[in-house]
């Protein structure tokens, strides 16, 4: 096992982050395990590009799937496509359809060769008082305040909040939550997350919700480094928090660029050594950034989510031109700019500014798509006359069909009716009482220790 130094690079279509960090209660999180090598192939062509007939992973099913036309860059390993039907897909009174998309093909442990990539470091600026704002946590839980430094990063500051279960309640384990856009806010503070900070405690679990005091990923250095961020401190509540152990299972559940966060920790910054079940919603955004700032370069069909059942999406859209990213922070290739710097998305991104999209989106070649060890299941709101789904159906869709974790993913799609207080609509398929009540059934049933 060997460790990366710190430093980005950008090589065509292979993006390596490395950090490095120091160990201590004292206020700095431990290093963070590395890939596993079990993740995307893939080849570059000469100019770094994607496009059909010149670099293998444009076609259709995603990064695994080979491309048509030259032979140059041609990838091998993972499934193509929208493989699979769902099981147990039957609508429910909402038009809920559950299942669909099967997955990339399955994998088993390997940590041959694993190279660690580090995040940062993490010191504690105040601790231990009770939380002063957020709905859910104010009053009630126990906030931290942690200074978060990434290479080449600002410092930026992470307040922690901390829900213990009622006294007498035996603890069942410790669920992790991150919000969408720019992720400054509690997840209970908004109609993403609203009403699990009580369903969760009651169930048992310590309940840790994440804010950051600005925009964790609009660096304009890309969003894989800046995920750093966030891996850093998923890691420190790990060891600190939930006490670094696997007695009882460690969780998480975040929507839009909150699932974003949970994935890059697992692709590219090794916490699928940490996580057991995440519950994620109406994302990822960044799986296929090329394909979102330049949608000619997909050739495929579809993309189709929850394939078969009522609330099916075929095709889910992808684009990020047009598109409003969690419907509040503007056009998503605006956003998407904002992660990478530059203006190209949207407006005939060049084969350099592509070659970047393309090592910095989550489907990125070389990094970790095998979680035999961490569950996972996604929530959509799939249909809402006059609120239609945005682009994080559509590349949630093609992270879905290539990811690899403990058993086929469990994808859920809702119906909505366009904004109707109590059911869902745009990204928040848990204002649908029934969508939250099963998402917390099946996470108080599934997050249990798997490592």
């Amino acid at each position: 096992m060997t460790h990366a130094k710190a430093g980005v690079a950008l090589f065509g279509w292979l993006s390596l982050v490395a950090c490095t960090g120091a160990a201590g209660m004292s206020g700095s999180s431990t290093g963070l395990p590395g890939n596993s090598g079990n993740g995307t192939s893939g080849g570059a062509s000469a100019a770094g590009g994607s496009a059909t007939g010149s670099t293998a992973g444009s076609a259709s099913g995603g990064v695994h799937g080979s491309s048509s036309g030259a032979t140059s860059g041609t990838s091998s390993g993972g499934t193509a496509g929208a493989s699979g039907t769902a099981s147990g897909g039957t609508a429910g009174s909402n038009g809920t359809s559950t299942g669909g998309n099967s997955g990339g093909a399955a994998c088993t442990i390997d940590d041959g060769g694993v190279v660690v990539v580090d995040a940062g470091s993490a010191t504690v600026l105040s601790q231990g008082g009770l939380c002063d704002a957020g709905a859910g946590v104010a009053g009630v839980a126990q906030c931290t305040t942690l200074d978060v430094s990434c290479p080449g990063l600002p410092d930026m500051q992470a307040t922690i909040a901390d829900l213990e279960p009622p006294v007498g309640t035996p603890l069942a384990g410790t669920i992790v939550t991150h919000t969408g856009g720019s992720g400054k806010g509690f997840f209970s503070d908004g109609p993403a997350g609203e009403g699990f900070d009580r369903l969760y405690p009651q169930a048992g679990f310590r309940y840790v919700q994440l804010s950051w005091s600005g925009d964790w990923a609009s660096t304009g250095t890309g969003i894989k480094a800046a995920a750093c961020r966030p891996a850093t401190a998923f890691q420190w509540i790990f060891e600190n928090v939930h006490g670094g152990s696997h007695a009882l299972p460690f969780c998480g559940t975040g929507s839009s660029g909150g699932a974003a966060a949970f994935l890059y920790a697992l692709t590219t910054y090794g916490l699928k050594a940490d996580f057991d079940y995440l519950v994620l919603a109406a994302g990822p955004t960044p799986a296929r950034m090329d394909y979102g700032c330049d949608p000619s370069l997909y050739q495929g069909s579809g993309p189709s989510l929850c394939p078969g059942q009522p609330a099916a999406l075929d095709p889910a859209p992808f684009s990020y031109s047009g598109s409003q990213y969690g419907y509040t922070y503007g056009a998503v290739d605006s956003v998407a700019d904002g992660w990478e710097g530059g203006t190209g998305c949207g407006q005939n991104p060049t084969a350099q500014q592509l070659a970047e999209y393309a090592g910095d989106q989550l489907l990125s070649p070389g990094d970790d798509l095998c979680y035999p060890q961490t569950g996972i299941s996604w929530w959509f709101c799939a249909s809402a006359p006059g609120s239609a789904p945005n682009e994080s159906t559509g590349q949630a869709t093609f992270f879905i069909d290539e990811v690899q974790p403990a058993a086929p993913p469990d994808v859920h799609c809702y119906a909505g009716d366009g904004g109707t207080h109590g059911v869902c609509y745009e990204e928040y398929v848990f204002q649908d009482p029934g969508a939250r009540a099963a998402a917390a059934a099946e996470m108080e049933a599934k997050c249990v220790p798997r490592h």
